[in-house]
């Protein structure tokens, strides 16, 4: 069974400057994920019996627990199933129960109980991929009017082959009936960055071998990279960064000997995204592919980690020359 999404009918757009995604995706893959992660626990804990029902059954054994693994497999996907069924139709009612005006979100009825605080979400892709949601809180309060500019604040996107990391600033519902549901604010406004030095210079033996001129404006980074006559090899520019559990590099330009070229890096996204999920279905690939953001490698928001953007010549397998900026958020209040 593919997995479903909330279409169109309540996917909206809220002014020009920001964007409403409706996030909530379920499906049996996504089930039988969790499902073999909790049965692999089963699993460690069966291995301690294993032996001694071997001992006492012979290869009668094997085949009682293969059945009970494949029982207990299905058992936990129909259970996770079912829950991201229901919250899928929370965030369903949640949606058609809400109007926008302005920077006010309104739900209608009675007040509920509402978090403010952080969201975030951690995957890991693989075999078996995992993926871990939880929101932060910071206060509470009772109310049906979300005031969204309070919400915004900085936020942190990484991406890359292994895995994803968000750290969005949101409120979440505290109150059935929309338990659970979560808003988010991305807003690049809150990207004011600086780098340091502005200028990196690579040099060997006294010798300037090639330098880049950097400069960062509002939410793009533009570069000049020049590459001394008589370099040896390719002179690469490189973003790296991010959070310990989930760092990224990017490369961002490349010059040979002689050469010269202008690298413009733009943060994404370019508008305000106001993101309508549950707790259980976001994912970060799941927000990239709503937005149009394709490269399987992104580093944006800035708001938690470290960063800098590095001059590398790759001189042999074992051995580089480099220099680096650190890049810098000016907090906003």
């Amino acid at each position: 069974m593919k997995s479903r999404g909330i279409g169109s009918h309540i996917f909206s757009r809220n002014r020009d400057s920001r964007e409403v995604v409706v996030i909530g995706e379920y499906g049996i893959e996504k089930a039988l994920s969790r499902s073999t992660i909790k049965a692999l626990l089963a699993i460690l804990v069966l291995l301690v019996i294993l032996p001694l029902l071997i001992m006492e059954m012979g290869s009668y054994a094997l085949t009682f627990f293969s059945l009970i693994l494949m029982v207990a497999v299905s058992l936990i996907a129909m259970v996770e199933y079912r829950k991201d069924k229901e919250a899928y139709r929370v965030l369903t009612s949640f949606i058609e129960n809400i109007a926008i005006k302005g920077d006010t979100l309104i739900i209608h009825g009675r007040k509920m109980e509402l978090g403010h605080g952080r969201f975030y979400s951690r995957a890991v892709y693989g075999r078996i991929s995992r993926i871990r949601n939880f929101f932060y809180i910071s206060n509470k309060y009772r109310s049906n009017i979300i005031e969204l500019e309070r919400v915004s604040k900085e936020f942190t996107l990484l991406s890359d082959f292994m895995g994803d990391y968000a750290n969005i600033p949101g409120v979440k519902v505290l109150s059935k009936p929309y338990e659970n549901v979560i808003l988010g604010i991305i807003n690049p406004k809150t990207m004011k960055l600086r780098v340091e030095p502005q200028t990196l210079i690579l040099q060997a033996k006294g010798k300037t071998l090639a330098e880049a001129r950097l400069k960062i404006e509002n939410s793009k980074i533009r570069a000049i990279l020049y590459a001394y006559p008589g370099v040896r090899g390719v002179v690469y520019l490189k973003l790296h960064g991010g959070v310990p559990e989930r760092r990224v590099s990017i490369t961002l330009g490349s010059v040979g000997p002689g050469e010269q070229c202008t690298v413009v890096k733009h943060f994404l996204p370019s508008k305000e995204l106001l993101i309508i999920t549950h707790e259980r279905l976001f994912t970060v690939r799941s927000l990239r592919d709503r937005v149009g953001i394709y490269d399987p490698l992104l580093i944006s928001g800035f708001g938690e980690g470290n960063y800098k953007l590095k001059l590398v010549l790759k001189r042999t397998l074992h051995s580089a020359l480099s220099s680096e900026a650190r890049i810098f958020l000016e907090h906003v209040k």
